[in-house]
């Protein structure tokens, strides 16, 4: 009886499928573009993902970040630890960056919220490519102090996506500096750079001669980041196991670890590519 109920059913489901080929078909076609499309998805958001990272890594990121533990300020006799750093095999370059806020303003009094990174623009040089992205002006040099760069999402002249606050700020223009518990004061755009990444471009930089002129508190001495740039991003791994038998006495993080925040999008999408 059992076996006569499979047979029969067999019998009516061949009879479904021969009544309404087209109809199979037809599922079996959506289904298959569905699992391709799924697969083609995951394919652009990994290249996508790859982009940004190396994007991020040749800008301000590196290959490998030293940062200060939790408990401490800032990392202390950075130059110490940068000669450190450069007696390793593989090191293209590194550089010491210190971070600070403020808002700039155009003398219409519009104004920018902006993260400043004080950097040693030779040092920086070696280690990111916004030095060849300067789309108006000049990049920053050494012995400047009272120059600016800013990306141009921040620069209404230069900034297509008019949904983002922008200041009208042309190169040579001065802008008036706002930074909490510090005087106001006023620096010369220096340079504008083009990326098109909007993150990287929010980003503003002046030099350390510029910093110890409006931050009363800098101290060269002194960074909240040790950036190192490496010829490939495989080396990185071998770098940090070097670093951390140094006793530097900083938090040593790689490319992959800064890069998670954006890297999730894609991993949401790894099941689905590799069925």
């Amino acid at each position: 009886m059992r076996k006569n109920e499979i047979l029969t059913a067999f019998f009516i489901a061949k009879k479904n499928i021969i009544k309404n080929k087209n109809s199979l078909l037809f599922t079996i076609l959506i289904i298959s573009l569905g699992f391709i499309s799924s697969i083609i998805i995951y394919g652009v958001l990994q290249d996508v993902s790859y982009d940004l990272q190396e994007n991020f890594i040749e800008t301000n990121m590196g290959h490998v970040i030293l940062e200060p533990y939790e408990n401490q300020d800032k990392i202390e006799n950075v130059g110490n630890v940068v000669e450190k750093i450069k007696i390793l095999p593989n090191i293209l370059g590194v550089a010491k960056i210190t971070k600070k806020s403020a808002r700039i303003y155009d003398e219409d009094e519009n104004y920018i919220d902006t993260q400043i990174l004080v950097i040693n623009p030779k040092e920086f040089s070696e280690v990111s490519v916004i030095d060849n992205i300067i789309e108006k002006g000049d990049f920053l040099y050494n012995g400047e102090n009272d120059k600016i760069l800013l990306g141009c999402v921040n620069v209404e002249s230069c900034n297509e996506i008019k949904a983002f606050d922008t200041i009208k700020l042309d190169v040579g223009e001065k802008a008036r500096i706002v930074s909490n518990g510090y005087p106001e004061t006023f620096l010369t755009l220096k340079g504008i750079y083009d990326h098109r990444y909007i993150e990287i471009e929010a980003t503003s930089y002046i030099n350390e001669e510029t910093a110890k002129a409006i931050f009363s508190d800098y101290d060269s001495t002194k960074a909240d980041q040790i950036i190192i740039l490496l010829p490939e991003r495989e080396y990185a791994g071998e770098t940090i196991e070097e670093l951390s038998k140094m006793n530097l006495n900083v938090k040593i993080s790689g490319w992959e670890e800064k890069s998670s925040k954006f890297s999730s999008v894609v991993d949401s999408f790894t099941i689905i590519g590799n069925i």
